[in-house]
This record gives C-alpha cells, structure tokens and sequence, in this order.
C-alpha cells in the first residue's frame, strides 16, 4: 500500500511540473516582439562644447506572436513615450505635436505595427557600442501617471513597469574626418 501511494505521489508530482512547463511556455508564445533596426546613421558637433552626437534614424517593429489580441495605450503622436532605451543619456527625438493625447491600440494575431524615430546618442555613452529599445505596455490609467511625473521620477517608475526589449543595436564610432561645418 505505501508503495501505491508513492507511486501516486510522483506521477502527481510529474504531471504538476509537466503543466507547468507547459504554462510557461504558453506565456512565452503570447508575448509581444520587438525588433529594431538601424536604417541610417549621421553626426553632429555642438556649438557649446567640443563634442558631438550620433543621430541613428531607427525603425522599430512591435509584433504580436499570440494567438490573442493584445491591447495597449500610447500617445497619439508622441508615441515615442512608451519607448526607452537601456542606456539612460540616449533619448528618443520629442516630435512636433498639434494634438497629442492617449489612444488605444489592439494588435490582433500576429499583426504588427512599425514606428520610425531618430534616436540622439551623445559621445559619452558611445563607450557602451550596443543597446536595446524597451516598449513598455502602459494601461490607459498608468500612461496618465507617466506622463504627469518629472523626467528622474519618470524613469525610475518606468523600470517598474513590463517591457519588451529589442534584439541588440550596434553604435556607430565618429567617421575618420569628421569636423564641424565651419560656416
């Protein structure tokens, strides 16, 4: 009889682990991708100081690999606030705006959605050579508190928060000859 119950006892255990094997990657299919890639690369000198700065011009694709739609909020036209990157000083380029609020978005089954921005990476963080895009998948009531943060109080709440990073991009080092336009 005890060793019925053992013997009851592991498959039971073998089934539970087994399902969750399953669950997870289950999970992992529904998630969202992210895959980035850099279409174009220029270079500017400040005027202020005796430095410059990478202009990578990236298009950046959203896809859902679900067999469930997913459903998400971002702003009209400064989309680029649901984006950030792992390294703190590069920044998306603000856009000009004449009406910008929330929107919601629905990816249906495998569907994507493709954004272009120019992305500034100053010389200082050029010594990383590689970074990510994160999207991060705000709700409706979470995109209105990012937005009424301060730019310190914003970015430690955004790490809080669930993203979807992209494959790795490689910088560009300044090109032999680079000088500042004189005129």
């Amino acid at each position: 009889m005890k060793n019925l119950i053992k013997f009851t006892f592991l498959i039971l255990l073998f089934m539970g682990c087994k399902n969750k094997s399953e669950i997870q990657v289950k999970n992992e299919i529904e998630d969202l991708s992210l895959n980035a890639e850099i279409i174009d690369v220029g270079w500017s000198t400040g005027h202020e100081c005796n430095c410059y700065s990478e202009y990578l011009f990236v298009k950046i694709i959203l896809k859902n690999n679900s067999n469930i739609p997913k459903s998400f909020w971002i702003m009209k036209c400064s989309w680029q606030e649901s984006f950030i990157t792992d390294v703190d000083s590069i920044d998306f380029l603000p856009r000009d705006c004449l009406s910008n609020f929330p929107i919601s978005k629905e990816l249906r089954p495998n569907e994507s959605i493709t954004f272009t921005s120019i992305i500034k990476v100053p010389e200082s963080v050029l010594k990383h050579n590689e970074f990510k895009i994160g999207f991060v998948m705000y709700s409706e009531r979470v995109l209105m508190d990012h937005l009424m943060f301060d730019r310190k109080t914003r970015n430690k709440y955004i790490k809080s928060l669930k993203t979807y990073w992209s494959n790795s991009l490689s910088m560009k080092s300044k090109p032999i000859g680079f000088e500042e336009n004189k005129e």
